[in-house]
């Protein structure tokens, strides 16, 4: 549970407690909501979207646009309003479970399954001009369902439930020439749902539900040679669904998914380098929920969004401060029920969410909290050390003097405030990341810290 003020003994003569007018007035001028992306319902759409950022920070969006033709397009925001990317329609047949990435040199790649091609995998790449295939059309076996995507050094793998051999988990990669297996073609035990795909110096990770322990939840590793089970296999009590998988710049594998037995909640587990251990409580979640997927900002903090069922079928996103799960922006933010929501953390308080619904095609919301904190404070900013710190911080302002300091949470929710004081104890409060606001003589500053 988020603390609204923290008031420590220490110095207390220097401690003010915000009267309620200067707290409305602190959070209406930083506290941040989510915003539409150019026009909501800016492309039709048929079926699932799927989402990717440029290394601008630019959105993407692939979409099939109609029912009666739902070939692949991809729409690109730019200059304040969305355009196609590429020509519109461009697969040469239905494009199901639609996936995105684009590279570290902005190389659009757009995957999917195709129906009236035996639901084989295709990948297609943007050359400037035109789409085109990567490795030929139809590069698995057979049919091939809930396909993932990802990049290694700009070249495509893709895993998907693999229909030819009793739905077991496959992986390929194109390695600039043609498409290969990671290993062996079907090299889980037995059947698996919901697979999802990531990689990590080079090596990838699957995680799905496991037929051959009951659907729970297992993740596997390549290593060069084989696949193996990292840690147990079936790290769940039961049954899990609605997979995704994502690493924290320290390697830690975290993984999101809806507990079927737990009411089908959200919860997230991380792994410790021995185990799989939760973080924080079970069933993050008010209630039932779908759709959930996985992020990790720059200061190693995860995120999760899904579709909230019990609050009428819209988007929540939550992240972790090291002690509690708390939202960001509200919960349950958009107008109405949303289809195929897809979240994508960029770095430090600045999401995408991506989704279809109730605006009538594709959608994509944005919160930003440091760019609203920066829309009130001048483009000066200050030092905080040490940073990260477990107890104490210390604020050099260039030997300025300032009249308070504001430290306030991910969701804009005040914290602590201190006046003139340039050391702060910070024990109190939970581990995250917090934002902090002087007041001084010549405007406001803002900087941020980390706790922990």
């Amino acid at each position: 549970m988020f603390i609204p003020l923290l008031l420590n003994t220490r110095n207390m003569k220097n401690k003010i407690i915000l009267s309620g007018i200067l707290i409305l007035t602190f959070l209406n001028t930083t506290a941040q909501q989510w915003d539409y992306v150019g026009d909501p319902g800016f492309a039709p759409s048929a079926g699932n979207i799927a989402m990717a950022l440029d290394s601008s920070e630019v959105p993407y969006v692939a979409v099939k646009e109609s029912s009666a033709s739902p070939k692949a397009s991809v729409w690109k925001y730019d200059q304040n309003t969305w355009v196609r990317f590429g020509p519109p329609e461009f697969s040469d047949h239905q494009a199901l479970d639609i996936t995105m990435c684009i590279s570290s040199v902005d190389s659009v790649f757009v995957g999917f399954r195709e129906q009236s091609n035996s639901d084989k995998v295709s990948v297609m790449k943007y050359d400037g001009a035109n789409w085109g295939y990567v490795g030929g059309q139809g590069v698995s076996m057979g049919e091939a369902l809930s396909l993932n995507m990802k990049l290694y050094q700009g070249s495509p793998y893709v895993s998907f439930i693999d229909g030819t051999v009793n739905d077991k988990a496959t992986v390929m990669k194109f390695n600039g020439t043609s498409w290969e297996y990671v290993g062996v073609q079907g090299f889980s035990i037995g059947a698996v749902g919901a697979p999802s795909l990531d990689i990590y110096n080079g090596a990838p990770y699957i995680t799905f539900s496991d037929a051959a322990v009951g659907n729970k939840l297992s993740v596997m590793r390549f290593d060069g040679f084989n696949w193996e089970f990292v840690g147990a296999q079936g790290i769940t009590s039961g049954n899990v669904t609605d997979i995704d998988l994502a690493f924290d710049s320290n390697g830690i594998a975290y993984v999101s998914f809806r507990d079927i037995n737990l009411g089908n909640k959200i919860s997230v587990m991380k792994f410790n380098g021995t185990n799989w251990e939760y973080v924080g409580p079970q069933g993050i979640s008010a209630g039932s929920a779908t759709d959930v997927s996985i992020g990790i900002d720059q200061n190693n903090l995860p995120y999760v969004g899904y579709t909230d069922v019990l609050n009428d079928g819209k988007i929540t996103v939550k992240y972790f401060n090291g002690a509690s799960w708390g939202s960001i922006g509200g919960t349950a933010f958009t107008g109405g029920a949303v289809a195929w929501p897809q979240l994508e953390v960029v770095r430090f308080g600045k999401h995408f969410v991506a989704f279809g619904g109730f605006t009538g095609g594709a959608s994509v919301m944005t919160y930003d909290l440091s760019a609203a904190i920066a829309e009130h404070t001048n483009s000066n900013t200050f030092s905080i050390f040490p940073n990260p710190s477990s107890d104490v911080i210390t604020i050099d302002n260039s030997g300025e003097a300032f009249e308070n300091a504001v430290i306030m949470n991910l969701s804009g929710q005040v914290i602590l405030s201190e006046s003139y004081e340039n050391t702060i104890d910070i024990s109190e409060i939970p581990n995250g990341v917090y934002l902090i606001k002087l007041l001084t003589k010549d405007g406001t500053k803002h900087s941020r810290f980390v706790k922990g």
